[in-house]
């Protein structure tokens, strides 16, 4: 008899010890099909071995070692797992009717492929396990922690998930009609194009999780938590959501206002950091304002150049600390703001339409088809649209996304970028690499790299191209040296060494921006005041060959930051201030002209 016969013979005596004491040191242990039904097995160390085809029906395995144990096509019926230690167990393929897994550990395990009827998995850990492509009937998963666990492809029937802890598990495409999701915890789970239909979640919690495409017809939501959950082309008929809670979430436009019940007043608008546009009459900034408790909120508004300034602003329905990054370009009708959103489904890009008036005409979402490495670039396109310039997935790659004023996304350009670095503008889709070269991305058409000047980016840089539509022409560029002295600015074409020149060497610079602006190019940059050295104050430099010179600054009033308003109409910068408030400044070669300050 082998030692397999024989450890098989010691379980189906009964002698759980005289097994136990045999396969010590035996290493891996393979046995197909063994009868080993109806046995009391409690406490049997039957870690690793491989039992494929195993007939376990009717046997008592409580406390039993399961790790790593191959039970693949295993007759499970009315067997007994209680406590069991089961991590990485293998059940592929297992036939398992009226078992019990309570409070078993099957972390790990692959339960994929397999029919479970009538099981309870009470109070079992089932972490990272994974259950694809299984069938479940009646079976009852209550107060369970399946953290991370893939459900995929899976259908169930009548089951239960009640009081249960599923954090980031993958529900994809799985069918839970008229199941009980009660009172369960399943933030950033994964339910995209799962079926939910008539399914009760009372008391369940979804925040932050991805529903998108979910059928939730006739589900019961009372108390549900879907805080900033993606319920976007979810099936809601019949499903009464003003009993849920959707604070922040992304839902379908007639249940906006639901999701956004809670935004405060957040009074004047204080223009921080805000992203600027010009159509030529009208002024628009988006940006990140706080309210009283500190959370973040988008908001957008919009003035004439010549009026007293930006005044109402509302609030957009995005959650502003997930904001990844955004945008804002001119229209024909008004302004187009983009913000792209970190969500449970991945990046969401948000266009919303604003009037003349500021006031929010439309809202449209897409997705982002990968994850930016840096903050993307968002830059006005043709006929009111969008381009996203961004550098992600594998390569990386350099790409060129448009969103239309529909919505829409299309790809308009694509390269593979190995060495990208980021871009060196806010304003301008210019490449900088870890060698030290600089392009400028047009789609459609073929580059030439220029050499960067040997302190460039410096603490603070930024490149304009000579003809934005042209990328053989070259750029010019404009930094603070390592040293935080002075401003430097340099031409630099293909196949030509740059020379730079360096302004106000001996003062210390602290924020520059560079744009084309009006009829040619221009930088801002904070530099300390002619009359008060200790006060930064707002500089502007015609380039590459105008003098710096300093813009007026209110009273007792320090620059804290300053941004170019790119446009083809007329040079305009904007200079934010310590205590909050902002002034548009229009730019002329003796300095500038105050246009407003709020």
């Amino acid at each position: 008899m082998s030692v397999t016969e024989e450890l098989i013979a010691l379980l189906q005596a009964g002698d759980i010890d005289g097994f136990n004491e045999k396969r010590r040191g035996k290493g891996r242990i393979e046995a197909f099909a063994p009868d080993l039904s109806g046995l009391q097995l409690v406490g049997a160390d039957l870690s690793g071995m491989v039992l494929e085809k195993a007939d376990l029906s009717g046997s008592n395995l409580t406390d039993t070692i399961l790790a790593r144990t191959d039970l693949s096509g295993a007759d499970l019926s009315q067997t007994n797992l209680t406590g069991a230690m089961a991590i990485q167990l293998k059940l592929r393929d297992a036939w398992v009717e009226d078992t019990i897994f309570d409070e078993a550990d099957l972390s790990q395990s692959d339960l994929s492929d397999a029919e479970f009827h009538r099981c309870s998995f009470k109070e079992t850990i089932l972490t990272k396990a994974r259950l694809k492509r299984s069938n479940f009937v009646e079976c009852r998963f209550d107060s369970v922690d399946a953290a991370e666990a893939r459900f995929s492809g899976s259908t169930t029937e009548k089951c239960r998930f009640v009081q249960g802890h599923f954090r980031e598990t993958s529900f994809k495409g799985v069918a839970l009609p008229g199941a009980d999701l009660t009172g369960s915890d399943f933030t950033q789970a994964k339910f995209r194009e799962a079926d939910l239909s008539g399914a009760n979640l009372s008391a369940a919690q979804f925040p932050h999780a991805d529903l998108k495409g979910a059928k939730l017809d006739g589900a019961t939501v009372e108390d549900t938590d879907f805080r900033r959950a993606d319920l976007t082309e979810a099936s809601l008929e019949g499903a009464d959501l003003e009993e849920s809670i959707l604070t922040e979430a992304e839902v379908p436009a007639q249940l906006q206002p639901l999701a956004w019940i809670h935004a405060p007043d957040l009074g004047p608008p204080l223009l921080q950091d805000a992203r600027w546009a010009s159509n030529g009459t009208h002024l628009a900034a988006v940006w990140t304002d706080t309210d009283a408790d500190s959370r973040a909120w988008m908001r957008a508004g919009v003035a004439p150049i010549d009026s007293q300034g930006i005044v109402e602003a509302p609030i957009l329905p995005v959650p502003g600390d997930l904001v990844l990054a955004s945008g804002i370009t001119a229209t024909d009708e008004g302004f187009s703001v983009m913000v792209l959103v970190e969500r449970a489904s991945g990046p969401a890009t948000w266009v919303f339409r604003l009037n003349v008036e500021g006031r929010l005409v439309r809202a449209l979402r897409s997705d982002l088809p990968y994850r930016p490495m840096v903050r993307p670039l968002l830059l006005p396109g043709k006929d009111g649209a969008i381009d996203i310039y961004g550098i992600g997935g594998q390569g990386p790659v350099i790409s060129v996304l448009q969103v239309d004023v529909e919505g829409e996304m299309s790809n308009r350009h694509s390269a593979v970028a190995r060495t990208a670095r980021g871009f060196a503008s806010d304003h301008h889709p210019v490449l900088l690499t870890k060698g030290g070269t600089l392009e400028l991305i047009v789609p459609g058409k073929g580059g030439r790299a220029v050499s960067c000047p040997g302190e460039f980016p410096g603490q603070g840089c930024g490149a304009v191209p000579i003809d934005p539509n042209d990328p053989t022409r070259g750029l010019v560029l404009t930094w603070i040296p390592s040293s935080g002295r002075g401003v430097s600015v340099a031409t630099c074409v293909p196949g030509t060494p740059p020379m730079p020149q360096t302004f106000l060497r001996k003062l210390s610079i602290g924020r520059i921006d560079a744009s084309i602006c009006g009829a040619g190019a221009w930088a801002v940059f904070t530099c300390p005041d002619v009359d008060n050295p200790r006060k930064m104050a707002a500089w502007s430099l015609s380039l590459p060959d105008g003098k710096p010179t300093q813009l007026s600054s209110p009273a007792g009033r320090v620059a804290r930051s300053v941004q170019m308003v790119p446009n083809t109409f007329t040079p305009i910068a904007v200079v934010t201030w310590d205590d909050g408030s902002a002034t548009v400044f229009r730019l002329t070669a003796k300095g500038g002209n105050v246009a407003w300050t709020v």
